[in-house]
C-alpha cells in the first residue's frame, strides 16, 4: 500500500501561520534520544572543491516551521561585498495559541560574516515568515506575517532608514493579506518601481509600490496558484513563477516588461501527466532569478495526487530556463524516497525546497535540503544542506554537501541563499538555514528543542578533475604523461569504490604547490591536466591519498620533471 500525506483541509490556514499547539516547552533535550550513528551518504563527483564555515549567529526558537515555501532572509550588499543582512523568525517560549511570542530577527554583518549583531526585532508585534529585500540605497526591506493592532492586513512591509541599524518603519497600507509573500527589488536599475510583493493565500496576489506612489496596489492575481516566487532583472523585467493547482503540481513561468501593467502569457515549466489520479510535480519548492535578463527558475518535483504527496517516492531538483536545453528542464539532483515513517509532516520530500543565486562573474547557484537515510528514535528523517553550482547556464550542475560533516548529528533545513554573491576575487557563497537537534518542527509534533539560525560561508574552487570512466579495478596512482614536460602534463587515477580522495602537488622541498582534488568520488578512472605555467624547472612529487568507503587506505607518491 502507497504510503500518503494529505494537505490539511484548509491550505490557507498554513500559509497564514495560524497554529494551535498546546503542548508547552519544558525540558528540551530530555524529551528526545538524539541517534548520532551516522548513515554513509551516497556523495556524488563534484567539480568544486567546497570549503564551508559555519558561524552559529546565537539566533534561538522553539518556532522551527520557518516556510511553508523556500526561504530569502540573507542577502550581501552587492554596494559593499562586506554587509551582510539577514533576518529570522524566533520564539524562545512557545506557549499559547499561535504563539503570541513569535518575532522577526534582524542580523547585520559589516566583516563578510566573521562576526553577527544581532539589532533587534523588525516590528514589536507578532510576525513570521519573513521575506528579505535589499533597495537600491543599500537599506532593507522585510514583507512578512505581522499582527498589527488596529490593521486590517495579516503581511505587513517595513524598511530600514539607515542600512545596518535595524531601525525599521512600516511603509504599507492595508492591502496585503497573504503570507510566504516574496519582495523584488528593483537594483541595478532606472524603472520606476520600487518595492515589489509576492503573495500566496488562494491565490497569487502581487503588490506594486512605485518611487511616485506611497501606497500600494494589486496589480496581478493569479488564480489556482499555490506557491510562487519574483524576481526583477537588470534591464527592469519582472519575471514570477508559480505551481498551479490546475493541474495539480503544474509550474508555470510569466513575465512582464511594462512594470506589471501586463503580463506574458504563462509558459509551462513542468507540465504533470496523470496516470490513476497520481503524477510528478511541484510541491512547495521554486525559485527564480535573473542572469543577463534571461529567467532560471528551480524547483522540486515529487510524486502527486491531488491534494497531498507521497513522501516515501523519489524526488528531483530541477533547473528551467527559456534557452536551455531546447525549454526542457535539466536535473541538478535525485534522492530517493524518505526511509524513516516520519510521523512529523513538514511536507518536505527527500530532495526539497530549492533556492538559486548568482556570483559575480555568471555562475548559477542552488542550494537545497536533501534527506539523510538517518532517522531519530520515532522515525524523523534527519536533513542536509547541499549546494549545486553550474559554470555553463545551467546545463551541467556540480554538487556537494554542505552540512553534517563533522561533529554531532543535526537537522539542518530551511536554506537560503544570497541572491547575489561576489565570490571573486576571494569571495564567498553565503548561506542561512535552520539547524536542529531533533528532526521535524515542534509546531507540527515534534519534541520541543531550540533550533539554531546558522551563516554558512561558502568558497567554491574549480576542481580540474575529469572522469573518464566509471569502472575501475584496482587503486592507482599512474606515471605523468608526458614526462619530462613543458608546461603541462597529465596525472591519471583510478579508484574501484567511493572514497575520499585527496591530490596535491609538491615541490621538491615539500613546500604544498596546488590542491587538486579534496573530496569524495565515486569509483572510476580520472584524469588531471596540471599546468607548470609560472612554475621553474625542477623535480615536482604528485601525492594521492585514498580513504574508501569501506574502510581502505591507500597512499602513494610519484615524480615528474619540469624542463622550460
Amino acid at each position: 500500500m502507497k504510503h500518503k500525506i494529505f494537505f490539511p483541509v484548509s491550505l490557507a490556514l498554513i500559509l497564514l501561520g495560524i497554529l494551535y499547539i498546546n503542548s508547552r516547552a519544558s525540558e528540551f533535550e530530555l524529551m528526545h534520544t538524539e541517534n548520532t550513528n551516522r548513515i554513509a551518504i551516497d556523495f556524488s563527483t563534484v567539480c568544486f572543491n567546497i570549503t564551508t564555515m559555519e558561524i552559529d549567529t546565537n539566533a534561538r526558537t522553539l518556532y522551527d516551521l520557518q516556510s511553508n515555501s523556500c526561504t530569502r532572509y540573507i542577502w550581501q550588499d552587492p554596494n559593499n561585498p562586506l554587509r551582510l543582512f539577514a533576518v529570522f523568525m524566533v520564539d524562545k517560549i512557545g506557549a499559547g495559541p499561535g504563539f503570541p511570542d513569535r518575532r522577526v530577527n534582524y542580523f547585520y554583518s559589516s566583516n563578510g560574516g566573521n562576526n553577527w549583531s544581532y539589532t533587534g526585532n523588525v516590528s514589536s508585534y507578532r510576525s513570521g515568515y519573513p521575506c528579505l529585500g535589499l533597495q537600491q540605497n543599500s537599506a532593507v526591506c522585510v514583507a512578512m506575517n505581522n499582527i498589527v493592532p488596529g490593521s486590517n492586513g495579516s503581511v505587513h512591509i517595513y524598511a530600514e532608514n539607515i542600512p545596518g541599524y535595524g531601525n525599521f518603519q512600516r511603509i504599507d497600507t492595508e492591502v496585503i493579506l497573504a503570507t510566504n509573500q516574496k519582495i523584488g527589488s528593483t537594483i541595478n536599475t532606472s524603472s520606476i518601481l520600487k518595492i515589489l510583493t509576492l503573495g500566496v493565500l488562494d491565490s497569487l496576489y502581487l503588490f506594486r509600490k512605485t518611487d511616485n506612489n506611497t501606497s500600494y496596489s494589486a496589480i496581478r492575481n493569479i488564480n489556482s496558484a499555490t506557491n510562487g516566487n519574483i524576481s526583477v532583472s537588470e534591464n527592469g523585467t519582472i519575471g514570477i513563477s508559480y505551481i498551479s493547482s490546475a493541474p495539480t503540481g503544474t509550474i508555470f513561468f510569466i513575465n512582464s516588461t511594462d512594470n506589471g501593467t501586463t503580463f506574458s502569457t504563462p509558459v509551462p515549466v513542468w507540465f504533470p501527466k496523470f496516470i490513476n489520479g497520481d503524477s510528478l510535480g511541484g510541491l512547495r519548492g521554486l525559485d527564480l532569478t535573473f542572469k543577463n535578463n534571461t529567467p532560471y527558475v528551480v524547483f522540486e518535483i515529487g510524486k502527486r495526487f491531488i491534494n497531498g504527496f507521497y513522501p516515501k517516492e523519489p524526488s528531483l531538483i530541477y533547473c528551467w530556463s527559456p534557452n536551455l536545453n531546447g525549454g526542457n528542464p535539466v536535473k541538478i539532483d535525485s534522492a530517493g524516497g524518505l526511509t524513516g515513517s516520519n510521523p512529523v509532516n513538514d511536507v518536505f520530500l527527500s530532495c526539497s525546497r530549492p533556492v538559486i543565486g548568482i556570483t559575480n562573474d555568471g555562475v548559477l547557484l542552488t542550494a537545497y535540503c536533501r534527506a539523510r537515510p538517518d532517522t531519530d528514535n520515532v522515525g524523523n528523517n534527519y536533513y542536509d544542506i547541499w549546494l549545486a553550482a553550474s559554470t555553463d547556464n545551467g546545463n551541467t550542475w556540480c554538487k556537494g554537501q554542505i552540512t553534517n560533516t563533522s561533529g554531532p548529528l543535526r537537522d539542518n533545513r530551511y536554506v537560503s541563499i544570497s541572491p547575489l554573491n561576489q565570490t571573486s576575487p576571494n569571495g564567498f557563497v553565503h548561506l542561512g538555514y535552520q539547524s536542529d537537534s531533533i528532526p521535524g518542527s515542534y509546531v507540527d509534533g515534534s519534541n520541543p528543542s531550540f533550533a539554531r539560525f546558522m551563516y554558512a560561508r561558502v568558497t567554491l574552487t574549480l576542481n580540474e578533475v575529469k572522469n573518464i570512466s566509471t569502472s575501475a579495478e584496482k587503486f592507482s596512482l599512474e606515471q605523468n604523461y608526458p614526462n619530462p614536460f613543458n608546461p603541462s602534463t597529465q596525472i591519471k587515477f583510478s579508484i574501484p569504490e567511493k572514497s575520499f580522495v585527496t591530490l596535491k602537488i609538491y615541490s621538491a622541498e615539500g613546500k604544498e604547490i596546488k590542491q587538486f582534488v579534496n573530496q569524495y568520488l565515486n569509483s572510476g578512472l580520472y584524469n588531471i591536466d596540471f599546468d607548470g605555467t609560472g612554475l621553474t624547472s625542477g623535480v615536482y612529487f604528485y601525492k594521492l591519498e585514498v580513504s574508501s568507503s569501506s574502510g581502505k587506505i591507500f597512499n602513494e607518491s610519484k615524480k615528474m620533471i619540469l624542463i622550460k
